[in-house]
């Protein structure tokens, strides 16, 4: 039976347990953030660019806030979220991206995550290569997603063991 260590993985090599500077402490605060206008637009969520200002003496940290209206949500929908974001905010890998907090107001979930302010894989994709992308293009991101999902499977085994 493999255990779970103080929000992190055992057995996992230090490179994957490297913090990220990006926005180190967490919060889960609603007015800590200043939301700022719509970045983007999934099946069930908005995700609007932020800024988070920490207690702290430092500078304010841009971030993105994925807003999830629950009341539209299956049931099922949610126990899966529940897990993602559990899973997301333990994760300290550099392939996985890490909840850096959550709040609920109302019927809205509220998800602080690092600002990826290049666009989505697709984009940067499309427009990058616009004629397709040489194989050891496609074997490099494959590769790097791939070591992202491995990590988090050993960490759902982990935890649900």
């Amino acid at each position: 039976m493999r255990s779970r260590t103080s929000g992190r993985c055992s057995g996992m090599s230090p490179f994957y347990l490297v913090e990220a500077t990006h926005l180190t402490t967490p919060s889960d605060r609603p007015e800590d953030y200043n939301v700022g206008s719509p970045i983007g637009f999934g099946a069930s969520s908005i995700v609007y660019s932020a800024v988070y200002n920490s207690p702290s003496p430092q500078r304010p940290i841009s971030c993105a806030l994925k807003v999830l209206d629950l009341d539209t949500l299956h049931p099922r929908s949610l126990s899966l979220l529940q897990r993602e974001t559990q899973l997301m905010s333990l994760s300290k890998h550099p392939n996985v991206l890490r909840v850096r907090g959550s709040w609920i107001e109302g019927c809205k979930l509220y998800i602080a995550l690092r600002l990826m302010n290049k666009g989505s894989a697709a984009d940067v994709m499309h427009y990058s290569w616009p004629g397709g992308m040489e194989e050891e293009v496609v074997k490099c991101i494959l590769k790097q997603a791939l070591e992202g999902l491995k990590y988090a499977r050993y960490c759902l085994t982990c935890c649900c063991s």
